[in-house]
């Protein structure tokens, strides 16, 4: 005989598969956000990775030309990355005013299991 649920039941059920969803939806949303940063600092830079880029020994920072757009997608992940674990540095960015101008993006929700997987 098969149970019939309760209104409750099925509510909790029904959030509980939401749940589940979304956190299958977001770890799929940040595996892209690390394979484009991978991708671009392997472009751009001497690190294997933007994990080794972003847990750089000493005072390290980059210095990224953000004449191109994935050049300053590049310094603006280093530089939300490393806000959103509380490290103080940030790229250090040249080109001409307009290129190392850092767009005023809101808080990116979902980073924080990736603050913590890389460092």
């Amino acid at each position: 005989m098969i149970k019939q649920l309760t209104t409750e039941e099925q509510q909790e059920l029904f959030l509980a598969t939401l749940d589940a969803e979304h956190e299958k939806n977001e770890t799929a949303r940040q595996a892209k956000i690390m394979q484009k940063l991978d991708a671009l600092t392997v472009a751009h830079s001497a690190f294997g990775s933007f994990a080794a880029l972003v847990n750089a020994g000493g005072n390290y920072r980059p210095t990224i030309d953000c004449g191109s757009y994935d050049r300053r997608e590049l310094a603006n992940g280093y530089d939300q990355f490393q806000r959103l674990r509380n490290d103080e540095r940030r790229a250090y960015r040249t080109g001409s005013d307009r290129d190392r101008m850092a767009p005023h993006l809101p808080y990116v929700f979902g980073w924080e299991p990736l603050v913590w997987a890389l460092g």
